[in-house]
Parts: C-alpha cells; structure tokens; sequence
C-alpha cells in the first residue's frame, strides 16, 4: 500500500520527535553529572515550552480548518478541559474498539 502525505508526515514527525527525546535526555543527564540545577531547570523550562507552543499551533490548525465547525471545536475543547482527566485509565475499551 503506498503511503499518502499524512504518513509521511508523520514519519517525519515521529522521526523530530525522537530526535527531540534524545536531546532532552543528554541535556537533562548532562545537568545531572555536574549537579546543575540551573541547567536541569533550564531543561524543564525548554521541554514544557515546546509542548506548550505545540498546543498552541494544533488549536490554531484546528480552529483554523473548523469554518462552520467552530462551535463544535470549542465545545469538545471545554469537554476535555472540565472533565475527569483519570477516564484515560479507565481499563475498558473504547466502543470504536480503540484503546
């Protein structure tokens, strides 16, 4: 089966993402060695921006893509924010059959 653009994407992606875990993981073992707490600190501070930015730009996309969709878009947004975020641990299967 040939792969579409979105599975390239994402083989891509994966392959930053990977990139970036080990990044990470040298820059938080190297801070660990000399006992920096400033560096490890710093490390954290990198790691939760980026998450932070990425959120940013998959909501941008999403809403950006939504036209009449919006209303759903932010009702789905404001469900997953007030809800119990345990449900993820929840042991049963999804009814899709997903996990």
């Amino acid at each position: 089966m040939p792969h579409g653009p979105h599975s390239r994407h994402w083989l891509i992606s994966n392959a930053e993402a990977e990139k970036w875990q080990r990044f990470i993981q040298g820059k938080v073992q190297t801070a660990l060695r000399r006992g920096s707490s400033m560096a490890l600190a710093g490390t954290a501070f990198l790691a939760v921006y980026r998450e932070g930015v990425e959120t940013v730009l998959f909501y941008q996309a999403l809403i950006g893509s939504a036209g009449d969709n919006l209303n759903t878009v932010a009702g789905g947004f404001l469900r997953r924010m007030t809800t119990d975020h345990t449900d993820f641990t929840d042991p049963k299967p999804c009814p899709s059959g997903y996990p």
